[in-house]
């Protein structure tokens, strides 16, 4: 850390979304408590809830309202906004600026900003139901007909910010190409790659050894993310062709539970898990699974890389970071039922052949995803 971002004595993480015993363990409460593991003074900023009325914070917080209070923003030394680059906080970000504050924008992307139109959207329109379909068509031809309109507002809010932290690699090479394309290339030098950072239980607990055992996690009622009927239907071939290994579906799940047979007891349909319970889970497992269509930066697939898991999944832009290169997982060659059937038989046949360590690979994931390294690449990226 350089003798500037010493001078960094008080840091305010603006976040309108905070959910109490819901955000402590995911990206904002964890990049909190790295700040906190400095010994950097820091509060999270957010509006009313009712659910804050009776809440015993473990770090500090402020809730505001709507209006824009100038003096709350003066007592800091540096702003963290989580906008998703949407257009609604520039007003918010231009304020913070005039106040001479530097402000960092953390800007997850979930890889859909980008031109031209993925392929993956081929996949978005066959997904089932139908009327899931018809949905997903609508959606894609508005964000066309909206991302030109759209751009100069995203380009505004990259121009205003001091840096801006996007979560894989290729999220930033997507907005890099848009900057490129738009004619604004100077401001690619303000974009950085960040990963969020993982929580102390997940960090810290003893690895295990290791079942063959499949998990995968997600809100499985939003079908058209996360590629729930695609899931179901690999997991059936998978465990007729795979009678070794059992599954672990964890995740709400109303819609899908009775449609996906359980083959003789070796898929579980769990539900939803409280994290202590899921990092147990993730423990035992060899293999953590995402068929999910877009994602930003997957916190389950990350917390299972600390805990030794190695990682199938679709070919989306985070994924291929936690692939490393394919020496952590194999990544699916597009998003359909036989692509993702095939790469989880190459996980299973990887582990059948010892290719895999758990503990070389929670050991890697756990110093790279370390929330007091993550809270300093964010200093790093003014100062």
């Amino acid at each position: 850390m350089n003798k500037d971002s010493r001078r960094v004595k008080r840091i305010a993480v603006y976040f309108e979304r905070f959910r109490p015993s819901v955000h402590e363990n995911k990206e904002v409460g964890q990049i909190i408590f790295g700040f906190l593991d400095l010994g950097i003074d820091v509060d999270l900023i957010t509006y009313y809830k009712k659910e804050l009325d009776s809440y015993k914070p473990p770090f500090g917080i402020k809730i505001i309202s709507e209006k824009i209070n100038e003096k709350l923003w003066k007592d800091y030394d540096l702003v963290i906004a989580l906008t998703w680059l949407s257009p609604k906080y520039n007003t918010f970000i231009k304020t913070v600026k005039d106040l001479s504050i530097p402000i960092v924008v953390k800007g997850d992307t979930d890889g859909r900003i980008t031109f031209p139109v993925p392929p993956r959207i081929w996949y978005m329109i066959k997904v089932k139901p139908h009327k899931l379909a018809i949905k997903n068509v609508l959606r894609i031809a508005k964000g066309i007909i909206v991302h030109r309109k759209r751009l100069t507002k995203l380009i505004e809010q990259i121009d205003l910010a001091d840096a801006i932290v996007l979560e894989s690699p290729s999220a930033l090479s997507n907005l890099a190409y848009i900057l490129t394309e738009s004619g604004n290339f100077e401001l690619i030098k303000k974009l950085s790659f960040i990963p969020s950072p993982v929580a102390e239980d997940v960090m810290n607990y003893p690895l295990k050894e290791k079942k063959r055992l499949i998990i995968t996690v997600a809100n499985w009622n939003a079908y058209e993310q996360k590629n729930s009927f695609v899931m179901i239907d690999v997991i059936e071939q998978f465990t007729k062709i795979r009678k070794d290994y059992e599954v672990k579906i964890v995740g709400q799940n109303d819609l899908i539970h009775s449609k996906l047979q359980e083959s003789e007891e070796r898929v579980k349909v769990l539900g939803y898990e409280p994290h202590k319970k899921l990092i147990e889970l993730m423990a035992e497992a060899q293999i953590s699974f995402s068929p999910s269509i877009f994602e930003s930066f997957n916190l389950s697939i990350a917390e299972s890389l600390c805990l030794g898991c190695s990682f199938t999944g679709t070919p989306i832009e985070s994924f291929y970071f936690f692939s490393h290169g394919g020496e952590f997982g194999t990544l699916a060659s597009d998003f359909s039922k036989n692509a993702l059937l095939s790469s989880l038989l190459i996980e299973t046949i990887k582990w059948d052949m010892g290719k895999y360590n758990p503990e070389k690979i929670a050991n890697f994931w756990r110093n790279k995803l370390e929330r007091s390294k993550i809270a300093k690449a964010f200093l790093e990226t003014i100062f």
